[in-house]
């Protein structure tokens, strides 16, 4: 069954990519909520806020390392007999949306209020 492997990663890249774009807008709309009622901007502890500024960082360089890993594999393996280019597109682009979901994840944060 060709092209299985990189289906399975476009729609799983869809998912993360609706997820974000609905996290992202949920997230400003409990903003702007907040900003309405006047009620105060809750924070997250220092150390936590500093994680949430410096983790997609790190995340997105692992994901570039595992992408280019992926591609020097493909090529050298020379897995185009098992793999086909639509498997190795797909899980690119998997890699790239999870990257997208998670910086997204970390920038429009929904803090929940306590209580």
């Amino acid at each position: 069954m060709p092209f299985v492997i990189g289906l399975f990663g476009f729609l799983v890249s869809g998912v993360l990519m609706w997820n974000a774009f609905a996290h992202k807008k949920a997230a400003l709309a409990a903003k702007e909520l907040r900003a309405q009622s006047g009620a105060p901007e809750p924070q997250l502890h220092p150390s936590l806020s500093i994680m949430a500024d410096v983790a997609p960082f790190f995340v997105t360089l692992f994901l570039i390392g595992a992408g280019l890993l992926f591609v020097a594999a493909f090529f050298a393996l020379r897995a185009d007999g098992f793999f086909t280019l639509v498997d190795l597109v797909g899980v690119l682009a998997m890699l790239a949306a999870y990257g997208y979901w998670f910086t997204i994840r970390t920038q429009y944060r929904k803090i929940e209020d306590a209580g």
